[in-house]
């Protein structure tokens, strides 16, 4: 037997004993997984390649190996868990489908739910480059006030119920038909941020975040009118917000008898939210604002009706990137995740 009938038999062997052991588990091998062995020469040194590299990575920790384009199902993440404090390293591709589950709801349309996948591993991939969360030591963490919001398959069986099976198979083939694609702009993972709902227009990240970036613009999101977060009030008794306006902002001085003279929007974004508010004796910037009082996010405006105050509020979040209600949208009309995550972030290129 010459080397290359050597080799080829080599490799049946290995392929039936991972068949056997895959039916034994109970379940069969993916038709992806098959396809990604030929038996031909050159797929041979290319298997004795990959189990080379990862043999490797196994034993590489650093951010720039989990940035250097190798295979994603041999990538770990270190992930600290808000609710328990503790910290633990999952497979990258599973700690997405945790994101997605968390971070968008599964009835979502497949083309969203892609679009979101892959803005979720872009932002981890971004944080790794530049400065891990740090909480537990970890890579990032599940508070979503901090990095991204993350279910653990417990979870999701118990926010899901009966609709598990369904909802989860959903999200995984999303994340796995999108696996190791990512954002970038000049060559880098991008800062891929996203919200809610925009309210019908995203945000220049400059105006929220002090920072500009130019696939971070404002950009039109038409199509959202039917989510219960497009247009929400909140009302308060002129007393009340007084209390809580002064308890948040120690030099505004306000009182009942002069506050609608004393609270007003003094000048907004390009995008119509709200920019800086007058609040008695001081100006606060509509997102501290925002964060005092409860709102939804900065597109709101003001009523005063004898002894209450309403606030008119569009959108849900901060407004900037991605909004996931009109990614939903654009996907129910036809659009692909691709042209959903062009259209968010302007000037970007997805690559793998």
């Amino acid at each position: 037997m010459n080397k290359k009938d050597l080799k080829k038999l080599t490799f049946l062997s290995v392929a039936v004993f991972i068949i056997i052991i895959t039916l034994a588990r109970g379940t069969a091998p993916a038709k992806a997984d098959i396809e990604l062995l030929p038996i031909t020469d050159s797929g041979m040194e290319s298997i004795e390649l990959v189990l080379e590299q990862t043999s490797d990575e196994e034993d590489t920790e650093s951010n720039a190996a989990l940035l250097s384009g190798l295979s994603a199902g041999t990538q770990t993440v270190q992930v600290y868990l808000h609710a328990t404090g503790k910290t633990v390293t999952l497979p990258l591709e599973e700690y997405i489908t945790g994101v997605l589950a968390a971070e968008m709801p599964a009835l979502f349309e497949p083309e969203a739910l892609k679009a979101q996948a892959v803005a979720a591993r872009t932002y981890l991939y971004h944080r790794l480059e530049n400065g891990k969360c740090g909480r537990g030591g970890a890579d990032i963490c599940t508070d979503s006030n901090h990095c991204q919001a993350w279910l653990s398959a417990a979870q999701q069986k118990s926010l899901w119920g009966e609709n598990y099976t369904a909802y989860h198979e959903k999200i995984q083939t999303a994340v796995y038909q999108t696996a190791g694609k990512l954002l970038t702009y000049d060559g880098q993972p991008i800062n891929a941020l996203y919200h809610a709902v925009s309210g019908g227009q995203t945000e220049d990240c400059a105006a929220v975040f002090s920072q500009s970036l130019p696939y971070l613009i404002s950009v039109s999101s038409p199509g959202e009118q039917n989510d219960s977060n497009y247009q929400t009030e909140v009302t308060f008794t002129c007393a009340k917000l007084v209390s809580l306006l002064n308890s948040s902002f120690s030099k505004a001085k306000l009182t009942v008898s002069q506050l609608k003279s004393q609270c007003k929007i003094i000048s907004y974004t390009e995008s119509g939210r709200a920019d800086q508010v007058k609040i008695g004796k001081a100006t606060v910037d509509a997102t501290d604002l925002r964060l005092a009082l409860g709102l939804k996010s900065t597109l709101f405006t003001i009523q005063f009706s004898g002894d209450t105050v309403t606030f008119h509020v569009k959108g849900y979040g901060h407004g900037v990137g991605m909004s996931q209600r009109g990614a939903n949208t654009m996907a129910q009309q036809g659009s692909t995740y691709q042209e959903i995550l062009a259209h968010y972030y302007p000037g970007t290129t997805l690559q793998s």
